[in-house]
């Protein structure tokens, strides 16, 4: 009989991508994480995919280090009834999911420097390619 993947539970999920994206907001590193939290860059990446449970107490170490609140690492949590019942576009919300990557963060922070105009010539042309 063969073993079926363990699969992660949605909140877990969602406060990983959180804390990916706010160390990633901080430029630091999994290994700078882990030397902060006292576990190696390999437990940091689980935390962040969610295949790790985040204790309480290791919940604040990472608030600290990251130097945020708890509860910014439960956004998007909320009201959300039962860790089951999380609607997939929750989870895959494309402004969560491009605060995930290194791209994303960098765009975003360049992004913002650019006047409103060409910001829409910007997103015009994303728009159009998007399409072919």
């Amino acid at each position: 009989m063969a073993m079926r993947k363990k699969e992660c539970n949605p909140v877990d999920r969602i406060v990983g991508q959180n804390v990916r994206r706010l160390r990633m907001l901080k430029s630091m590193s999994q290994e700078k994480l882990g030397d902060a939290l006292g576990v190696t860059f390999q437990q940091v990446q689980k935390y962040e995919k969610g295949a790790n449970r985040i204790g309480g107490s290791r919940m604040v170490q990472i608030a600290v280090a990251l130097d945020c609140t708890t509860a910014d690492l439960f956004d998007g949590t909320a009201g959300l009834g039962t860790a089951y019942d999380i609607p997939s576009d929750v989870l895959n919300d494309p402004i969560r999911l491009l605060g995930e990557t290194r791209r994303g963060i960098e765009l975003s922070r360049c992004f913002i420097k650019l006047s409103e105009r060409t910001q829409n010539r910007i997103v015009d042309l994303i728009a159009e390619l998007a399409d072919d």
